[in-house]
């Protein structure tokens, strides 16, 4: 008889298909799970799951991250409460915690009086911005006496790439919006800013 090739059983979901046959299930036998295609989200966590992210409130630009987050969670269709976090009671409600910026060597002092330094280190998902990341890294350079991280994080952070907090300034910047100059004016917007200076890190992991 003629050769005929065996069809190849399609694994994506069908708009028809019915919700308990194999093209359906995950591999836990289920709707849920990274077996099925409807159900992959960059976050890996189960949809149905509720979270609560924290954001370290302790100086920084809190309100900021916190409207990110909540922006993020729209986004992505998920329930996230999203809550300022000052006290170790606080810490243990969150599946995971955003640490702005500020400066690295108060933000430890202030994880440490508050007894919440150490459960840090276990909260499942850590990001960091700038002083955050200096936290987050394992290996941190021109950091001051006695000086402590999280770890968390394989990288090598210079503290003062640029120059100490200190030496910050406020002065005026021009730019043109799209390439242009304003028509009427014939010259480049002009802002007042204030300028810190950041550190930089080095992936090493």
């Amino acid at each position: 008889g003629r050769y005929r090739p065996r069809s190849r059983r399609r694994c994506c979901p069908l708009p028809g298909a019915q919700k308990n046959s194999p093209c359906q299930r995950g591999p836990w036998g289920s709707d849920e799970g990274p077996g099925n295609i409807r159900s992959r989200n960059p976050t890996g966590i189960p949809r149905r799951m509720n979270l609560t992210v924290g954001v370290l409130a302790f100086h920084g630009d809190v309100i900021e991250h916190m409207e990110a987050a909540q922006n993020a969670a729209k986004n992505l269709r998920r329930s996230v409460d999203v809550i300022p976090v000052r006290t170790k009671e606080e810490l243990k409600r969150c599946k995971g915690l955003i640490m702005p910026g500020g400066e690295s060597t108060t933000l430890a002092k202030l994880c440490e009086r508050e007894g919440m330094f150490e459960d840090m280190k276990g909260v499942p998902y850590l990001f960091g911005t700038c002083a955050g990341a200096i936290l987050l890294a394992k290996h941190v350079l021109h950091k001051a006496p006695d000086q402590r991280t999280l770890e968390r994080m394989d990288i090598t952070v210079d503290r003062n790439a640029y120059g100490r907090q200190t030496e910050s300034f406020q002065n005026q910047a021009s730019a043109a919006f799209n390439g242009h100059y304003d028509n009427d004016l014939n010259k480049a917007y002009v802002e007042s800013g204030n300028y810190y200076f950041c550190p930089v890190a080095f992936f090493s992991g």
